[in-house]
């Protein structure tokens, strides 16, 4: 009852002295919290920050904690070994100019990199303050300094630091009384260089000259004599709460205080020290412990309290800081964990709204009357709106019930407006005078459009089809295509449009249509793509004289150039919220739509969507068809299920998309090492991913730096080289890359919030690197090994080769010389032996001697084979010319030796020349011994690829058989010479006598 009666007389009291209404105490917007079940380290939260790259860093009771919008990854907390901070408790939280984490613990002052994850500690406690835990708060100011509030015994002082040391001014107050709270402090700073250091008793202002000016606070009968609180709005000015008053602003020039407000009485404060924070132009959060929080206009000058459903329903508990990120989104760091709400600035306003339900007054078409009004049909009836008075039901005198779907002005009168809808009645007519309808033609047909011919005339769409109703006789003409083509009969006409060319077009069922009453159909556009489904055309919004605008049924939105027939389909895919289109407005460059899902701002010249929501200040997300008006005060009307949304366009600008894809976890197969490799730092700085060819995938982790919907958000990616397109991979946030094959690609990535409006792309370059045995330079090292290798073993041959060249002439000049001379002296000495012997000795000697002429001949012909310096084929041509000149010339045999087509400096293999040679030979001696011959031909050639050796004589043989000789030993000797060398010989006795010998060409 206490705390009953104290609201109630505060309330009272604020509405005597300021004559300011009080709203009633209902929470405004919908709260998010986040406690340890969510990952927080610890329930008590004291304050929050944004860095650079989009985490929100979380100050708490127990470490430091970093939020993606999905995951919390706590820091410096009791159970952390790694990172250890001045104290654990982390009461502040501030980020400097360099990216630079400052955390005031309740030990000292600790930096934090939120990049590379390392700390220093800055300062710890050297002055113990009895009854006060030492809370340390640091403020980054906008030139780079950063201002750290330091407990000591006599109170307070501020430090400035540059460049991370204590170099700067100190700050002590001039006005401070004992007993004064030694800890409380506040510093703002805005671009320009002004700095403020808020103390209990006085304002200190430090120019960009950097002169120090102190202000004492503000003296009345009343006051409690004390700044409690101090912010900085938009355009940097210094607001400041007092003990009496809510709200002063202070003027630099003068060095005043302008007193704004005083709706505030001493009394209603807390017993601590409350706090004001500024969340836009239009609202300012002043709350004190245990239990009051407003919500304050400046320029309507107008409070409203939510203290009870924000600190007893909602159990928010004592709030340390309230913090604004870059997406407008408030977070309350309170003892009972992170609290998440949205305070955009109100464009968006609203009647017939029910708060309490979430389907209420469902809204139909919006029109105006020519003194200004706004008429609103709906289901429960036709209702009146005017700005500064609000709305009324309109109680219409008529025996039957309507629900007025549409409503149009009669083309003559203007007090009298026609209604189609459901109910008895087919068409009303009626009269705003006195309020009275009349039905026109009672049936229970559902009228889906109105709209003007002429001003006798008005098209008339309806569950029995499209009709023409004349207004002077009440009478209903059904519309038919002349050529019988289509049966308006069972198409559903949901608009009907008529330009000022006079053209009428119909959105339908199945697509658009543009008509002629009396020429019946003039072109019939389907949009329908193949395999798609029926486009059924809800709104027609004209451009231009060849471009139209359709909101479609499911299909999303067309732009049609009804003169080529070219058309562009957008949907959800293309930022749309939802592919129901209800209604088209035109604004400057844009297009508002209503749908299923909020209304719809397409920039024409980016074709970018923007989306609006509840959150943003819609009365509700569901429109409905039909309902909409574009006022003569360029008010824009939108009715749903839930009332009205109305706005003026021109109050909500394009806003560029903050937006940015955070990466908070990398990791790949390191196969070298055959380990999981992770990195969890510098990853905003990652711009290159390598792979070794053992690596079989990687993964990220990726975000959206949009806290708003962060379950909303949506991700897609492209690897190019890989893929074609971009993939769509929906709320999933992890992507994983398998066995790709070696090369270099771009890996593409980008994010959507649940407004669809897409983050920048951002690009990691990834190189898979090829297996070093598939490399070129291992091939080319392979190349010169194998060459090495080669070239060894070929020199290794070559020396061999000449060793046993070298040996062969050796060993055949040792024959020559030696074996050669011995055989001759031999002979000799058996032919002088024949002399002085007697005659039964001399048979003996003469075979002697004969003996060794012929192992003479025949050492000679192993001596020319052996020696290496015999290799050439022009040396076997001549011991073969010789050869022949010496068995076939003493038996007067005519011969013939041919061997044009033979190199003579060409080298042969040993084995070859020897065999080739002493083949040559056997069939000589068997021309000069069997043949009978008077003419020998010897040619050797190279030919088609095979070398050929032909021995031909003119010999005859006894009917041609070969001689007895030939049968044996000689032919089998041959056959075997040729086998050694891989050729072959044929034997031909048809005319003469002939040996060819046939192997591949050697030389």
């Amino acid at each position: 009852m206490k705390k009953l009666a104290r609201t109630v007389l505060a309330c009272w009291l604020i509405g005597v002295a300021t004559a300011v209404p009080l709203i009633a105490q209902r929470l405004p917007f919908q709260l998010k919290q986040y406690g340890i079940e969510d990952g927080l380290s610890h329930r008590k939260v004291y304050g929050a920050v944004q860095d650079e790259a989009g985490y929100l860093w979380v100050g708490t009771e127990d470490g430091v904690n970093r939020f993606d919008g999905y995951e919390f990854r706590v820091f410096g907390n009791i159970l952390d070994t790694a990172i250890q901070f001045a104290g654990n408790t982390i009461y502040h939280v501030t980020l400097d100019k360099k990216g630079i984490l400052w955390l005031g613990t309740n030990k000292g002052l600790s930096l934090f990199n939120p990049r590379t994850f390392e700390s220093r500690n800055l300062l710890t406690a050297q002055y113990p303050i009895s009854n006060f835990d030492l809370h340390y708060r640091c403020y980054a100011h906008p030139d780079g300094t950063v201002w750290v509030n330091h407990p000591i015994p006599q109170g307070v002082e501020v430090r400035q630091y540059k460049e991370y040391r204590p170099g700067g001014k100190v700050i002590r107050p001039k006005y401070a009384r004992p007993g004064d709270n030694p800890v409380n402090a506040e510093v703002v700073g805005d671009s320009r260089g002004n700095t403020w250091i808020r103390f209990l008793r006085e304002l200190v202002w430090i120019n960009a000259d950097g002169e120090i000016n102190h202000y004492p606070v503000v003296q009345t009968p009343e006051a409690k004599n004390y700044w409690l609180s101090i912010t900085l709005d938009d355009q940097g000015q210094v607001l400041l709460v007092h003990g009496n008053q809510l709200q002063y602003r202070f003027k630099p020039k003068d060095g005043t205080f302008e007193c704004v407000s005083t709706c505030t009485p001493k009394a209603y404060w807390g017993r601590t020290f409350p706090k004001v924070f500024y969340a836009n132009a239009r609202e300012l959060w002043l709350f004190d412990w245990p239990n009051y929080l407003t919500l304050y206009d400046p320029v309507s000058l107008t409070i409203r309290d939510i203290s009870n459903p924000f600190f007893d329903k909602v159990r928010v508990g004592l709030i340390g800081q309230i913090y604004k990120d870059r997406d407008q989104n408030i977070w309350i760091c309170s003892e009972n964990g992170l609290f998440k709400t949205q305070r955009k600035p109100q464009f968006f306003h609203s009647f017939l709204q029910s708060e309490s339900a979430d389907f209420a007054t469902s809204c139909r078409k919006i029109m105006e009357t020519a003194d200004g009004k706004i008429l609103i049909g709906t289901y429960s009836g036709l209702f009146e709106y005017k700005k500064n008075e609000g709305e009324k039901h309109i109680s219409i005198e008529s025996p039957n019930s309507f629900v007025p779907y549409f409503l149009i002005k009669d083309p003559v009168h203007s007090d009298i407006i026609w209604a189609g809808g459901e109910g008895k009645g087919k068409v009303h007519r009626i009269n705003l005078r006195n309020n009275t309808k009349r039905d026109i033609r009672s049936s229970e047909e559902k009228v889906y459009e109105l709209e003007i011919e002429n001003e006798t005339t008005l098209w008339v769409s309806s569950s029995s089809g499209l009709e023409l109703f004349d207004i002077t006789t009440e009478t209903f003409t059904p519309y038919q295509d002349p050529a019988g083509k289509f049966d308006f009969t069972k198409i559903i006409t949901h608009d009907i449009f008529k330009n000022n060319r006079g053209e009428v077009w119909l959105g339908t069922s199945e697509g658009l249509f543009r008509i002629d009453r009396n020429q019946g159909v003039k072109a019939h556009f389907s949009l329908q793509k193949p395999g798609d489904a029926r486009v059924s055309v809800l709104y027609i919004y004209e451009q231009s004289d060849s471009i139209f605008w359709l909101g479609t049924k499911g299909s999303g939105l067309f732009r049609l150039n009804h003169q080529s027939g070219n058309f562009r389909q957008f949907t959800t895919n293309e930022g749309l919220p939802n592919n129901v289109i209800y209604a088209i407005l035109d604004y400057s460059d844009y297009l508002w739509m209503s749908s299923d899902n909020g209304l719809s701002r397409l920039h024409l010249p980016t074709m970018r969507f923007d989306n609006f929501t509840v959150a943003d200040g819609l009365a509700h997300r569901e429109f409905n068809n039909k309902s909409y008006l574009k006022a003569s005060d360029s008010t824009f009307y939108f009715g749903g299920i839930n009332g009205v949304t109305y706005f003026k366009p021109e109050d909500i600008q394009l806003a560029k998309s903050q937006n940015k894809i955070l990466i908070s976890l990398y990791t790949r197969d390191d196969g070298a090492n055959k380990q999981l490799w992770i990195q969890d730092t510098d990853l905003d700085q990652l711009k290159t991913i390598r792979l070794g060819y053992r690596d079989r995938f990687f993964t990220l982790q990726i975000a959206l730096n949009n806290f708003t919907n962060p379950e909303r958000n949506t991700y897609a990616y492209t690897l190019e080289g890989i893929d074609e397109q971009w993939n769509d991979v929906g709320a999933q946030r992890i992507l994983r890359f398998n066995g790709l094959p070696p090369g270099t690609y771009t890996l593409k990535i980008k994010g959507a919030d649940g407004n669809r409006v897409w983050s920048d792309i951002r690009s990691i370059q990834v190189i898979v690197e090829l297996a070093f045995y598939k490399t070129w330079w291992f091939f080319t090292l392979c190349g010169f090994l194998i060459f090495g290798l080669s070239y060894g073993i070929f020199r290794y041959r070559l020396a061999r080769l000449r060793e046993m060249e070298q040996m062969r002439t050796r060993i055949a000049s040792d024959l020559h010389d030696e074996v050669g001379s011995m055989l001759t002296r031999i002979a000799m000495q058996a032919q002088l032996a024949e002399h002085k012997a007697d005659e039964k000795d001399k048979s003996f000697l003469r075979q002697v001697a004969e003996n060794s002429r012929v192992a003479i001949s025949t050492m000679r012909d192993v001596i020319w084979t052996i020696d290496s310096r015999n290799d050439s084929v022009g040396e076997l041509l001549e011991r073969m010319e010789d050869f022949a000149h010496a068995m076939l010339g003493p038996q007067g045999l005519t011969y013939f030796f041919k061997a044009d087509t033979l190199r003579r400096d060409s080298l042969m293999d040993v084995k070859i020349r020897q065999n080739l040679y002493l083949i040559y030979k056997e069939a000589i001696n068997n021309i000069v011994k069997h043949a009978n011959a008077k003419n020998v031909e010897i040619e050797l050639k190279n030919e088609a690829g095979f070398f050929y050796m032909k021995i031909a004589n003119d010999g005859m043989t006894e009917k041609n058989t070969l001689p007895e000789s030939l049968k044996g030993q000689g032919l089998r000797n041959m056959e075997m010479r040729a086998n050694r060398i891989n050729a072959t010989i044929h034997i031909n006795t048809q005319e003469g006598f002939e040996i060819l010998l046939k192997r591949k060409v050697f030389v």
